[in-house]
């Protein structure tokens, strides 16, 4: 029996969708300034939960502009 698969890292994240993942890094370092640890790491925790989604199920999009209410739609369920 496996255990649950582990998030990827933005590191990780980085090398295959490079174009996407920089504007969210910096988006989170702006967050450092209005937000409560916690609440970053939270932010965190949901981008790159939906990044590592996008990489599996939707490897069409490449950058933010490409993603659609369908992957939104797919990702929350």
């Amino acid at each position: 029996m496996s255990g649950p698969r582990r998030l990827p890292g933005w590191d990780q994240l980085a090398t295959e969708i490079p174009d996407m993942v920089t504007p969210m890094r910096r988006y989170l370092d702006q967050l450092t300034c209005i937000l409560r640890p916690g609440s970053v790491k939270g932010a965190d925790l949901a981008l790159r939960s939906l990044t590592a989604f996008l990489v599996e199920q939707a490897p069409e999009v490449r950058h933010l502009a490409d993603i659609r209410r369908r992957h939104i739609e797919d990702f929350r369920t």
